[in-house]
């Protein structure tokens, strides 16, 4: 892998876990906003319950698969790699200059990336 590539690859990782948060934090909003608008209309929307209902159900499946993405990011990605790193620069033979720390770490942002999928190209 390029040097110029790798320099890319911590930033990408975490722009995409920045982004998996933006949506998760939206949703929640949304949720709020239509907790809101739902009681302070309640009247008026008769006629369209099952459009608020949809909107509802949607929401809630959205956020059920944000959520989990997101708790699999950081529970199952991110905090074992994290443990593993930390293992490694224990280890006395393990990191004994800078090209063993600089190694350390680049498995680590390697093994992130490939399971947060940043690796892959979008599918259109």
């Amino acid at each position: 892998m390029s040097s110029r590539l790798w320099l890319h690859l911590p930033y990408r990782v975490f722009r995409f876990l920045l982004t998996v948060k933006r949506a998760q934090v939206s949703l929640n909003h949304a949720w709020a906003e239509h907790k809101v608008t739902v009681r302070s209309r309640r009247k008026e929307i008769g006629a369209d319950a099952d459009k608020w209902t949809y909107a509802r159900l949607l929401r809630l499946r959205m956020s059920f698969v944000v959520d989990n993405l997101q708790q699999y990011f950081l529970a199952d990605v991110l905090a074992t790699q994290f443990l593993t790193l930390t293992q490694k620069l224990t280890q006395n033979d393990a990191v004994k200059d800078f090209e063993g720390l600089r190694t350390a770490h680049t498995d680590f942002v390697m093994a992130v990336a490939a399971q947060t999928f940043v690796n892959y190209q979008p599918v259109s």
